[in-house]
């Protein structure tokens, strides 16, 4: 059985539940989660097209050959576009996700998810004007270490 039906199962099972011990908070929360997932339909159109047009502009080989396997330099580029890339969550996982499908390496994407939220280079200058150079330049250097740190252990774990 797959990780999706048994998230899938669970949740049904467990609206079961909650509508058994009390039908009106139920129907108001299936009410509240319509309304989010028409919400979300826009963005997910977003998601959509960003990674269509990701493999539409690479090839393959070139996210293998940029992105896969065990290499230092999978690892850095990875982080550097992490570093320098201001999506959202929502649309990075899917991302992320499709590239690991196209040969991206674990380490690649690992490092690409975390330095996408420890590390923010594009922001740094607005950082700097609230926290000053030195805690912005030390905390997103530390935030890259950790982010390799982070990766090799997901690679030895998930490898």
């Amino acid at each position: 059985m797959t990780f999706t039906r048994v998230i899938w199962i669970a949740a049904i099972f467990g609206t079961l539940i909650s509508y058994y011990k009390d039908k009106k908070k139920t129907k108001i929360a299936l009410k509240k989660t319509k309304n989010m997932f028409i919400k979300m339909l826009p963005m997910m159109g977003v998601i959509i097209i960003v990674i269509g047009l990701t493999f539409a502009l690479i090839p393959e080989e070139t996210i293998q050959n940029a992105l896969g396997g065990y290499t230092i330099r999978a690892v850095l580029l990875s982080g550097f576009i992490g570093s320098i890339t201001l999506i959202p969550m929502f649309i990075a996982t899917p991302l992320a996700g499709s590239l690991l499908e196209q040969g991206a390496g674990i380490l690649a994407i690992s490092m690409f998810m975390t330095t996408l939220n420890m590390v923010g280079l594009i922001t740094a200058p607005m950082e700097k004007e609230f926290f000053g150079w030195k805690l912005t330049f030390w905390e997103n250097f530390l935030g890259f270490i950790a982010a390799i740190i982070i990766a090799i252990i997901m690679g030895l774990i998930l490898s």
